[in-house]
């Protein structure tokens, strides 16, 4: 995205009206592109399979309406643009290009054709298998531990790592995605919203809206008291929950609300996965319980 683009969405962020010179290129970028099918949804926008024209070479293409958003959405919207634009690491997805059309922010990235690893562990469960083997559990493990001590080398936090935001690639190879409550280490944050929404009775899947950001399955007792405030630790307790789910299946704890899962977090000690499922490579829960 060019800069004159960014600073037009900051500058006019309360009304977010687009100036009527940019039309053509607008039009000009989103033709570049044809649309294939709608791959995810979210509270403001959807992901969409999308082939270039010249080349037909397949990407996701993550559509933004911002303006349903809040000033501080907004801003943490062009922030992803950001992040993903400096982020160059063979297990983070790889960004394309960005731009606006209409009253929408576009950010095209790779297709990692093999899905999310929230999928893939679902799938297991139907053919009755509970868990992967200790080889690729330990493969991927190791990727997201490098992509994420590349991000943490350059002073930037994720704070939303989980199995859905984890892709797997051609190769088998995962990809770390979805940069859109990422924080750069050092910088102010305003309090008071994030991202995505979540309800309280059902879907915790989804991030939490609000002064704490994440996902109550993942996040660290540290991330659910003041989101702003945590460093690198954060993410390490969220690829350790990650890494849980590889191994038995279930996030390390669960709840039929929010806050009663951010509370075992807080207060329970994690049950060894071991106890869970059968079988558990010693290596693995080793591993884990570090």
């Amino acid at each position: 995205m060019s800069s004159s683009i960014i600073f037009f969405i900051i500058k006019y962020n309360d009304q977010l009206i687009i100036n009527s010179n940019n039309t053509n290129k607008r039009n000009s970028n989103m033709e570049k592109y044809r649309k294939l099918k709608v791959i995810g949804k979210g509270s403001f926008g959807f992901a969409v399979l999308v082939q270039a024209v010249n080349d037909r070479q397949t990407y996701v293409m993550k559509i933004i309406d911002v303006s349903k958003m809040d000033r501080k959405q907004r801003e943490d919207a062009i922030n992803e643009v950001h992040v993903l634009k400096a982020m160059r690491h063979p297990y983070i997805i790889t960004y394309k290009e960005s731009f606006m059309d209409k009253r929408c922010l576009c950010i095209v990235m790779d297709y990692a054709d093999g899905g999310d690893l929230y999928t893939k562990i679902a799938n297991q469960k139907k053919i009755g298998k509970v868990c992967y083997s200790e080889d690729p559990i330990l493969d991927w493990f190791v990727q997201m531990a490098l992509a994420i001590k590349h991000i943490h080398d350059r002073k930037i936090l994720h704070r939303d790592l989980k199995p859905e935001n984890i892709m797997v690639g051609e190769y088998g190879e995962v990809l770390v995605m979805d940069w859109g409550l990422a924080k750069v280490l050092g910088e102010r944050e305003e309090q008071g919203s994030s991202v995505s929404r979540v309800n309280d009775t059902g879907d915790y899947g989804m991030t939490m809206e609000g002064e704490v950001m994440g996902t109550p399955q993942y996040m660290s007792p540290e991330q659910a008291t003041d989101s702003g405030t945590v460093d690198q630790r954060a993410d390490i307790y969220s690829l350790g929950c990650t890494l849980y789910v590889l191994i038995t299946g279930k996030p390390p704890f669960e709840g039929k609300t929010a806050m009663e899962i951010i509370t075992k977090h807080k207060m329970q000690a994690i049950v060894p996965p071991e106890v869970v499922v059968k079988r558990v490579p010693k290596n693995l829960s080793s591993i884990l319980l570090k």
